[in-house]
């Protein structure tokens, strides 16, 4: 279920969310993306609904999802490329609207959840998901329609293949390693 942010009314800072992914996906609108918060831009519900319907796209994106952990953690689950954008573009947090965060325990990130299509399990604070996993993804799935004790065992033996060890801490580490590799802000 999700909560409002802890007492903070007017911004959540970036630099205290930390990432649960290595790298982005997508490079095609990281430009555009800037660029939109340069120019006073927020991803908002309204601005997401109405991107969807400029683009044609047949779902709109979810709010940043952001995981509050038990020891008050903050993890950034969703929207690693809208958090770089943001950093990039100059601006270090981000507003109420714009994200919504989830109560969650580090152990159910440890879990396989065929029923919720979770097949990736880590422990966010000590490694981070590779950026592209859908092909894993995919292959997971189809193993645990198969035979869900194989599939188990298979998953086991390649959790290199979707993970590695966490070397990047927060929002704008990762997007200092993006800029350095895309080049998407010069200063």
């Amino acid at each position: 279920m999700p909560i409002s942010i802890r007492g903070v009314s007017d911004h959540f800072p970036l630099k205290e969310l930390r990432v649960m992914q290595d790298d982005l996906r997508h490079w095609d609108t990281m430009k555009e993306m800037v660029a939109f918060v340069k120019e006073g831009g927020f991803w908002t519900q309204e601005y997401l609904e109405k991107y969807s319907k400029k683009k044609k796209l047949t779902r709109v994106s979810p709010l940043i999802a952001i995981s509050r952990f038990e020891d008050g953690v903050d993890f950034l689950h969703d929207g690693h490329h809208r958090c770089v954008a943001t950093w990039l573009g100059g601006r270090e947090f981000l507003m109420p609207d714009e994200l919504q965060i989830t109560p969650w325990a580090y152990d159910d990130y440890l879990d396989i959840a065929p029923q919720n299509n979770w097949y990736t399990p880590f422990n966010p604070k000590t490694h981070v998901r590779t950026a592209d996993f859908a092909r894993f993804k995919a292959e997971a799935k189809e193993r645990f329609q198969k035979d869900q004790k194989e599939a188990v065992d298979w998953l086991y033996d390649h959790l290199d293949d979707f993970r590695t060890v966490r070397t990047i801490k927060n929002v704008p580490e990762l997007a200092a390693i993006i800029n350095k590799q895309k080049r998407l802000v010069t200063h």
